[in-house]
């Protein structure tokens, strides 16, 4: 067991260092980071909601102009409101509770200029 101790404390000795990072590399660094350009993002995280009130607007447009006005009509489009409210809601609880804008993005890199070899 004593060989596996020595064997810990040299690997620790090792393993750690007493250099220091100047800080004034760490704040130059920091700049440089942050006035480096980011390529755009374009966020799509409606899309889920802005697809499902389409969806369902056009079935009530539907039912609307091929059904007579009764109870069914009434019915169904109570039915189509419904679910586009809820398709929102829906929407809106993922943006407030997941990460769906980080992951329904696409990023856009600027193109690179090509270099003449003359």
């Amino acid at each position: 067991m004593d060989i596996n101790h020595d064997l810990d404390e040299k690997l620790k000795n090792a393993l750690t260092t007493c250099e220091q990072v100047p800080s004034e590399l760490n704040r130059n660094l920091e700049k440089l980071l942050q006035t480096e350009k980011s390529p755009w993002k374009i966020s799509l995280w409606f899309l889920p909601g802005l697809a499902n009130t389409c969806l369902w607007a056009a079935a009530a447009l539907f039912i609307i102009l091929f059904l007579e006005s009764g109870f069914l009509q009434k019915t169904l489009l109570f039915w189509c409101f419904d679910m586009i409210l809820s398709g929102v809601l829906l929407s809106g609880a993922a943006y407030h509770f997941t990460d769906i804008k980080a992951s329904l993005s696409i990023t856009i890199s600027e193109r690179r200029k090509k270099e003449c070899p003359n």
